[in-house]
């Protein structure tokens, strides 16, 4: 709301532009929180497997556990490795989950540094700002 508050007292005429920058917000609180909750799922996942394990129950797929990490679960994924010491000695997971870390870590770098905060050029080329 203080968004819309703002840009309306900067650039009262012209709202496609406010508008479009509203929409480019909405899309990284979306991305950023769906990327959160995925960490959450695979953490909780990986930390039941283990106690399937310790158990001697029937385990979480392989496959299943190593999707998590590939669709933005790696963060989760590695801390429930190194805090629950489970599936550290599995070339796969060894492979996978750092792999991932690192490619999910360059994609939310990138989208927040060049997506989605101000450049210091915005504030010289974009008429909101001026």
């Amino acid at each position: 709301m203080f968004n819309t508050i703002l840009l309306d007292i900067v650039n009262p005429v012209d709202t496609s532009v406010a508008d479009e920058y509203l929409k480019h917000e909405n899309f990284f609180f979306f991305f950023f929180t769906a990327l959160f909750f995925m960490n959450v799922v695979a953490f909780s996942l990986y930390a039941f497997d283990k106690h399937l394990a310790v158990c001697k129950a029937t385990r979480i797929p392989e496959i299943v556990l190593h999707l998590l990490a590939i669709l933005g679960g790696a963060y989760g994924a590695g801390m429930a490795m190194l805090l629950c010491r489970h599936k550290t000695r599995h070339l796969t997971f060894q492979i996978i989950v750092p792999t991932f870390f690192v490619i999910w870590t360059a994609v939310a770098f990138y989208l927040y540094v060049y997506e989605f905060a101000p450049s210091a050029w915005d504030y010289y080329t974009n008429p909101l700002y001026q």
